[in-house]
């Protein structure tokens, strides 16, 4: 997880913005002892780069002409630069001196690009067009600060607590948009292109998604998509040692089938149990076509290291996901992480997929209406047992009420548009940005990684494909097909081939809707008799987890009310009922209390962070950032 800080100021940085500084860096120096930093200073800005031993890019790059240098943060990717990590920050560098911001929109995600432009006195900040790479900006003393964690900032600024950003993180497991849990904390947003100089402080969007497109054939588009996939595999497969995470889904299906088509070496892996479902399609895989595949085992040494688990993911991901959630993925990432450079994931290929067209399904695609509640119920509060019955006065009260406004919010700058392509955008920009964004920071601590379905063409792709094609996954099966009939032809872990169904293959079309009307009963019984079923919980993880929270450790360190620091938060009574409740029935809100658990660790850092800075109390209010706090004369 490499990590950048910088400080800005209108005039000549003060004693006590230095300060402030270095209370930054040594904020995130603590959070990651093994980070590496590089530090660079001018009379108006100073900026440190902390890198990994795995990182692409280590330090600044500086242009021997003018002084001017830049900063890469995460693994960026160029089609039309030459050259990765050192050598690609120095191409972007020159292309920014020769043609200005267009230098950065080749890039594929995720990054953060910071330039220094001495020749104009100018700072610039850029993000990747999804956003994925997380970076936060704030004030302090007249100063703008930026960082990678927006913890490291709250431990420095001492702000308060978002209400509103609570209300999402409790309800539906992560954050929207610019939103952090602070009050005068704000992520940069997606493919923004952020300037501060003699001017003040402006941003603007380098990069607007494209319109849906009816005019390509369908094959003509599944061909493209294959075609772009291979070549961007081929790309991320000269990183050797390299691994690829296999499911027994269409995402990984589709990263494995071009990257052989590549024909480079590549390490295929699986979390999953020996008798799972799930390492059953990967066999059967390796039958059609042989590849070097290792089984991680996800509960291996994790009963013994449970809580300081949580306790790093939870940093890791900036307090802003849920750790419970995680937790399997760091006892994995430790057990392949000397085996890789760089690891090639499928996040993001719901994209592809219509994520949330099952919310619209049955209105006209001339319709542009947004149905808000369906979109709230069906896909963001499933699954959480968001309960607002334990929290206290502190919680808003009309909280369904902000998530309601803040999804309205993000729909109403598509408006006009075709209702599913508006569907897709919101997938892509409000989920994805900050949801996959926080995976890849988690992941990226351990190697580099290469996420495809992020790469700016298969983004394209997926914005012009018309929604019909994308519905069903019939673009992604189509493609999978073309790239390799024989391994698409292998049933995925729903029993339905990678592939669009063929007239051969009658009796799995049976036995797949078959096994989806037993679903549908399923959960239609449940939801009327108000019963829970049994989650599926092929490699124990579940089961692991179910019995650390009954743990007399973990109720006495991290859940008791009388000792939490997010005690605040919560109504004492209905907390002790809601977890006495949770430990005789086997824990049937366990991502709601996955978020209680990740909250009260957030709470706890910045009190260490708060106390090893001599703050003393991580409670008064943060100034709200202005881009007006800028003055004119920056220089």
């Amino acid at each position: 997880m490499p990590a950048f800080a910088a400080m800005v100021s209108h005039t000549k940085l003060t004693f006590d913005h230095l300060t402030s500084m270095s209370d930054l860096c040594r904020t995130i120096k603590d959070q990651f002892p093994d980070l590496t930093e590089n530090l660079i200073r001018h009379n108006s800005l100073i900026a440190s780069r902390f890198s990994l031993p795995h990182s692409a890019v280590k330090q600044f790059v500086l242009d021997p002409q003018t002084q001017s240098w830049i900063c890469c943060i995460g693994n960026p990717r160029s089609a039309s630069l030459p050259g990765q990590g050192q050598t690609l920050a120095a191409n972007i560098l020159r292309q920014y001196l020769d043609h200005g911001p267009s230098c950065i929109t080749s890039l594929d995600a995720p990054f953060v690009v910071a330039i220094y432009d001495s020749v104009q006195h100018s700072f610039h900040l850029a993000t990747d067009r999804v956003g994925l790479q997380h970076i936060y900006m704030a004030t302090i003393d007249g100063a703008t600060i930026f960082a990678t964690s927006a913890l490291a900032i709250a431990a420095i600024t001492n702000p308060s607590f978002d209400k509103a950003s609570l209300a999402h993180y409790f309800s539906i497991g992560h954050l929207l948009e610019d939103r952090t849990l602070f009050e005068g904390i704000k992520k940069i947003p997606d493919a923004t292109w952020l300037t501060i100089d003699r001017t003040g402080l402006k941003t603007a969007k380098y990069w607007t998604p494209p319109h849906e497109s009816r005019l390509m054939p369908p094959k003509l588009l599944a061909s493209e998509l294959s075609h772009t996939f291979t070549s961007l595999l081929d790309q991320r497969l000269d990183n050797a040692p390299v691994s690829i995470e296999l499911t027994g889904g269409h995402d990984s299906r589709l990263n494995l089938v071009a990257a052989l088509r590549c024909a480079k070496p590549f390490q295929g892996w699986t979390i999953a149990e020996n008798n799972s479902a799930e390492l059953a399609v990967i066999n059967k895989l390796r039958q059609v076509v042989d590849f070097p595949h290792q089984v991680i085992s996800p509960v291996k040494g994790l009963e013994d290291s449970f809580l300081s688990d949580l306790d790093q993911i939870n940093t890791l991901t900036d307090g802003e996901t849920n750790a419970l959630n995680l937790i399997a993925s760091l006892a994995c990432n430790r057990q392949t992480n000397p085996q890789r450079l760089a690891s090639i994931s499928g996040m993001g290929g719901e994209i592809l997929r219509g994520f949330y067209y099952i919310t619209h399904m049955g209105i006209p695609n001339s319709s542009s209406s947004i149905y808000f509640d369906r979109i709230i119920s069906l896909k963001m509060l499933p699954h959480i047992g968001f309960t607002p019955a334990i929290f206290s006065d502190f919680f808003p009260p009309d909280h369904h009420q902000l998530l309601r406004d803040s999804v309205r919010t993000y729909f109403d700058r598509t408006a006009g548009q075709n209702l599913f392509w508006r569907l897709d955008d919101f997938y892509f920009r409000a989920r994805q940005q900050r949801f996959a964004g926080r995976s890849c920071s988690f992941n990226s601590y351990f190697y580099r990684t290469e996420i495809p379905f992020f790469a700016n063409d298969i983004i394209d792709i997926s914005y012009r494909a018309p929604w019909k094609l994308k519905k069903n996954s019939r673009l992604v099966r189509q493609a999978i097909e073309l790239c390799n009939p024989a391994l698409a032809a292998v049933d995925m872990l729903n029993g339905r081939p990678a592939r669009p169904f063929h007239l051969t293959d009658t009796h799995k079309m049976i036995a797949y809707y078959a096994r989806l009307t037993q679903k549908a009963f399923t959960r239609m019984r449940s939801h009327l008799l108000k019963t829970t079923s049994p989650a599926h919980d092929p490699v124990g993880i579940q089961a692991l987890i179910r019995k650390k929270l009954c743990s007399p450790q973990l109720i006495s360190d991290v859940l008791n009310y009388n000792t939490m620091s997010s005690a605040f938060l919560y109504d004492s009574k209905q907390f002790h009922q809601f977890l006495t409740q949770n430990a005789k029935a086997d824990f049937p809100n366990l991502y709601q209390l996955g978020l209680i658990l990740s909250f009260e660790l957030t709470c706890r850092q910045l009190r260490r962070s708060s106390s090893r800075l001599n703050i003393a109390k991580f409670e008064p209010t943060a100034p709200v950032f202005s881009e007006q706090t800028v003055a004119a004369n920056f220089k």
